[in-house]
């Protein structure tokens, strides 16, 4: 019983170097002429439109920015995923 409470505690530390890590890992999306910068905890970091952007048309600008956003949190769950997947390897799960 020792051994599995000794091995719980160390699950919760390996998660707590996970979210660090994830914080300071950073992810860049760019379609349709905006750019999204987020880290690995999902957290936005910046977003920018390139110089010629369009904004005259509001609705057509709200989908790309959704679409743009939603694609950079994609890409930051498949980083998310990679890291878990190799720390629960190291706990042979």
């Amino acid at each position: 019983m020792f051994e599995k409470l000794q091995q719980i505690r160390e699950m919760q530390k390996q998660a707590q170097i996970l979210k660090k890590q994830m914080e300071e890992e950073i992810i860049e999306y760019q379609n349709d002429g905006i750019k999204v910068i987020m880290n690995g905890a999902q957290e936005i970091q910046s977003i920018s439109f390139d110089d010629d952007f369009d904004f005259s048309d509001k609705e057509k600008t709200g989908e790309k920015l959704k679409s743009v956003l939603n694609k950079a949190t994609k890409e930051s769950q498949k980083v998310i995923a990679k890291k878990m997947r190799g720390m629960i390897g190291n706990f042979g799960l």
